[in-house]
């Protein structure tokens, strides 16, 4: 299902679920993926995420660009992962990312879930607002050790 936004410079966005082992479509995910993150996934590992039989990827697109994306994949019966969301930097703060979860919850009510979870990190504040602002909880904490080069902070 396509579904149409229209932004206010009148440019006609579409929200389309996307096939992952599209290659045009990928080097274009890949592409926003990396701006928004400034992290490099490799198409092979976004492949690998996005391809099993209850994953499905949603973008919104301007013609063959990738303005925003959410990844989702089945964790239980009732519950879905909502992740890997990203917008573009010229295309965010007009309410695009917000469209985007509010149609794929609409689509995982469809399908019969009752719980949308994701994971975000706590110093990214933009996000953590808009999640709550669309009805996300905090259900936890996680905490993780990265190792350094010398242990003295830890006391080895």
């Amino acid at each position: 299902m396509t579904v149409n936004l229209s932004t206010m410079e009148n440019e006609k966005l579409e929200i389309k679920e996307m096939n992952p082992h599209d290659d045009g479509f990928m080097k274009e995910y890949t592409v926003t993926n990396r701006e928004a993150f400034e992290v490099e996934d490799s198409e092979n590992e976004l492949r690998f995420v996005m391809g099993g039989e209850d994953s499905h990827v949603f973008s919104v697109m301007n013609k063959d660009r990738v303005i925003a994306a959410v990844t989702l994949w089945k964790i239980t019966e009732s519950r879905a992962a909502t992740e890997n969301i990203f917008c573009a930097a010229d295309y965010r703060n007009k309410g695009i990312t917000s469209a985007l979860l509010k149609y794929v919850f609409g689509y995982l009510k469809e399908k019969g879930y009752d719980v949308a979870s994701l994971t975000v990190f706590g110093d990214n504040q933009p996000a953590t607002q808009l999640y709550f602002k669309l009805g996300y909880e905090l259900e936890g904490n996680m905490l993780e050790l990265h190792y350094e080069t010398e242990y003295s902070n830890i006391g080895f």
